[in-house]
């Protein structure tokens, strides 16, 4: 999903063709993202590069 946006300058743009193929999940993560202020938005994405860099670590927790 987020490898079909593209970050500038700190905001979330996606083309037209890009926003078509995104499942109904993907566009409501993508809405309550935005939501976020800019604090929980670093946050999350802090996060989501904790797991993915070590999704071992996280497992069954």
């Amino acid at each position: 999903m987020l490898d079909r946006m593209n970050a500038v300058v700190g905001t979330v743009e996606m083309s037209a063709s890009a926003l078509d193929e995104l499942s109904h999940l993907e566009r409501r993560l993508i809405d309550f993202y935005r939501q976020l202020n800019t604090r929980e938005q670093d946050h999350l994405r802090r996060l989501t590069e904790a797991l993915g860099a070590h999704p071992e670590q996280f497992e069954g927790e």
